[in-house]
């Protein structure tokens, strides 16, 4: 366990005064009697926050492999360990995910730059402003180009096989098929006072432009094992403290297909 985890679960930092971001809160510290309704809260980051290290898809690329090392592609790895999570069985073009639990959720809107290197013109921004400041960045253009705003969904998460909650990025395509439902069903879980569900997510190949590339295809929901409901109860008095503020989006633009952007 690093060392800010040791902290944040030794002392508890007070409530911040003022608002910065809408964070959607999970909590799975409650028998299911017993479980509260979670609640939406403004919250200002204290000056020590608990920062989930992000997890990522890995695509194969020579970028990645300079980055993170070799791993088999479609596997998910810690980008900061640069070790495998989940990965396919060998010769698979599609598996599952082990179950996760989400702790806390973020949907946003950023703006990268035009070509890479270039600072994102704007970068997690709700929907609303959006609308009023960059209206045109939300429509495709006449050649099919992609929106310009990317919508992202940011969740800090606990798998069972890891010590520490992490954060996962969901954007393009997999925003609609994968992001979207986990945190709908969470949501509607959470207003129906029912204990917070574990997801699976399968992913496998698609094909884009310059052939098969890995993709989050589609989201299953299930009842959390006792060890995964445990973990995350284990940290949801973080879960108000957890920095949900998107990673930078260093790695560069891989072309797959038109309509999709790969995380």
């Amino acid at each position: 366990m690093s060392e800010q985890m040791k902290l944040m679960t030794e002392e508890k930092t007070a409530d911040p005064a003022l608002p910065a971001a809408d964070i959607q809160v999970m909590r799975a510290d409650t028998p299911l009697a017993a479980l509260p309704v979670p609640h939406t809260r403004l919250i200002d980051p204290p000056p020590e926050v608990f920062r989930p290290v992000e997890v990522k898809l890995y695509h194969g690329t020579s970028y990645e492999e300079d980055k993170h090392g070799r791993h088999p592609k479609g596997c998910l790895i810690n980008a900061e360990t640069h070790t495998v999570i989940c990965e396919p069985p060998d010769g698979a073009e599609k598996y599952s995910w082990e179950p996760f639990m989400v702790l806390a959720w973020k949907d946003s809107y950023t703006r990268w730059g035009d070509t890479f290197g270039l600072p994102p013109v704007y970068v997690d921004k709700p929907l609303a402003w959006v609308e009023a400041n960059y209206a045109d960045d939300l429509d495709w253009s006449d050649d099919g180009v992609p929106p310009k705003a990317v919508r992202q969904i940011l969740m800090a998460v606990v798998f069972e096989s890891q010590e520490e909650p992490l954060l996962l990025t969901v954007k393009g395509r997999a925003c609609r098929s994968v992001g979207v439902p986990i945190a709908k069903h969470a949501r509607r879980r959470r207003l129906r006072g029912q204990c917070p569900a574990a997801f699976t997510v399968s992913v496998g190949t698609r094909e884009g432009k310059s052939g098969p590339y890995w993709s989050m295809l589609s989201v299953k929901v299930l009842d959390p094992s006792e060890d995964l409901r445990n973990l995350a109860a284990k940290y949801a008095d973080l879960a108000e403290q957890v920095d949900m503020q998107p990673p930078a989006d260093d790695d560069p633009v891989v072309e797959v297909s038109d309509d999709d952007i790969p995380f």
